[in-house]
């Protein structure tokens, strides 16, 4: 029997070298399972997962509180029982540019005489409309060897009512008044807003100072009001003028309102209409939104962002955590007959937990260092989607590492329970 070992050279007395060991005893049998290689690649496909599924999760949760921090964004304004709509009329119909004067300003008037109505206004960009039209501003006094370093300011055309509408705080000086128009000799007045002031005119009060409309005219600020985020939800506010429709407006033919309403805005809509078609029957009337609908459509792209995010997050963590069972469950299963062998031989409950749970926690582990490293790569590369918040916000991190460890010793204990009830006799005759 020896000579026999003898003649089949060294891999055989190796094998049953192994086979004399408890481990190698343990192991053997139709319960070994695959090789090495099989095993190791299913292991390294779960990392992955893993990691990947935890760089989306911190991508998302990122993009999730950059959204909610947009949510809580002061419009400036009180956006509540606002409505918003476009007026536009044939420019054909007001000769000389008196498209302001004979269809605007009656328009208003009708709308304002409504019962329902507090205020109305009219503004050529409404707030939260993420364009806008802006120019370079030069003060009277100051240095002019750069045309390129002037300042930029955000022009909006408004009516004297448009205020009313968004209650900004007058903080100096006067608001737009109907003097402000378009006779030859009528000064050119406007109204800034803080952001300006807190940009040009550091520490002063710029009421009464002038910036040049050419070389030899000037335009005179008038007044002071808080900022509105009038660029929409994502940027600060920016350094505006509103000037008077009837200075800066001659010649349109469409006009955004705003009409604060006592109660829901939309109850208004018919005596609008109706105001509307009494002062020019031509005359049409679009976009016919909430400010609350107006807020939340600027939020389109970061809601896209979220929602892509968040769901391609919840399918790598499906993924993963489906991996992770399948992974240990096979393992369970290639390994019955050891497990059966140490449970007959007095192993406890608790040890043969143990041994499968380390196995798991292990592939978690190192999905979750593999995340890490990936996410702190990734997220550089998303600042445009996280609106304020840092890439490496320590409390989202902390969060997406807790949930995904948190998922993962599920997935592993799931299997790990079933490991300690393979019964000792099926398992030894599994051969």
């Amino acid at each position: 029997m020896r000579g026999d070992l003898i003649d089949r050279g060294p891999r055989a007395e190796r094998v049953v070298a192994e086979h004399r060991l408890p481990q190698g005893a343990l192991r053997a049998g139709r319960g070994a399972g695959a090789g090495k290689a099989h095993n190791r690649a299913l292991r390294l496909l779960v990392v992955f997962e893993i990691g990947l599924s935890l760089m989306l999760l911190i991508g998302a949760g990122l993009t999730l509180k950059g959204f909610a921090g947009l949510l809580n964004n002061d419009p400036g304004f009180e956006t509540a029982h606002v409505l918003t709509l476009r007026v536009t009329t044939s420019s054909a119909r007001y000769p000389n540019q008196t498209t302001i004067q004979n269809f605007l300003e009656p328009t208003l008037e009708a709308i304002r005489a409504l019962p329902s109505v507090e205020s109305v206004g009219a503004i050529n960009l409404p707030p939260y409309v993420n364009w806008g039209s802006n120019s370079n501003v030069r003060y009277e006094g100051r240095p002019f060897d750069d045309p390129t370093r002037l300042p930029l300011v955000e022009y909006r055309s408004v009516t004297p009512g448009f205020f009313e509408v968004t209650k900004q705080r007058l903080i100096s000086g006067r608001l737009i008044e109907r003097g402000d128009d378009e006779r030859p000799n009528a000064p050119v007045a406007v109204v800034v807003n803080q952001a300006l002031v807190d940009r040009d005119f550091k520490g002063l009060n710029p009421v009464g100072s002038r910036f040049h409309l050419t070389d030899t005219t000037f335009g005179t600020i008038v007044g002071v009001v808080s900022n509105i985020r009038n660029v929409g939800p994502v940027a600060s506010p920016a350094a505006e003028m509103y000037w008077s429709y009837r200075q800066n407006g001659l010649g349109s033919s469409g006009f955004p309102l705003m009409v604060r309403v006592k109660g829901d805005p939309t109850s208004v809509v018919p005596g609008i209409r109706a105001a509307v078609r009494r002062i020019d029957a031509s005359a049409a009337i679009a976009r016919v939104l909430t400010m609350s609908d107006v807020i939340s459509s600027s939020l389109g792209n970061p809601r896209f962002y979220l929602s892509l995010l968040g769901t391609f997050a919840a399918v790598a963590m499906v993924l993963a955590v489906a991996g992770l069972y399948g992974v240990l469950s096979y393992v369970v299963a290639q390994r019955t007959r050891e497990l059966g062998i140490r449970s007959a031989l007095g192993s406890p409950t608790s040890s043969l937990l143990g041994l499968v749970t380390k196995d798991g926690l292990r592939l978690v582990g190192g999905g979750l260092v593999l995340g890490l490293i990936g996410g702190a790569a990734v997220t550089r590369l998303m600042t445009f989607m996280l609106y304020g918040v840092s890439p490496l916000d320590a409390v989202t991190w902390t969060l997406a590492v807790v949930l995904m460890s948190l998922a993962g010793l599920v997935a592993t204990l799931v299997p790990a329970r079933r490991a300690t009830r393979v019964d000792p006799l099926i398992a030894i005759r599994a051969e």
